[in-house]
């Protein structure tokens, strides 16, 4: 996960960064584990390695 920057004196993360946490909070919210977050985190991605956007559109981002 790419590092934050300093603006101002306040961290700013780039747009991915904060979709794959809200995602992960929506996940926990419906009952999966943070285990079965990471593994269905782990499984979508793109063949260069990138994170596919198939879970963020499913999480209504």
């Amino acid at each position: 996960m790419p590092g934050a920057r300093r603006e101002g004196g306040r961290r700013a993360w780039p747009a991915t960064t904060v979709r794959r946490v809200a995602l992960i909070r929506m996940t926990q919210r419906a009952g999966f584990t943070l285990a079965e977050i990471a593994q269905l985190l782990a499984e979508d991605v793109t063949p260069s390695g990138r994170p596919s956007r198939r879970l963020f559109l499913a999480g209504g981002s």
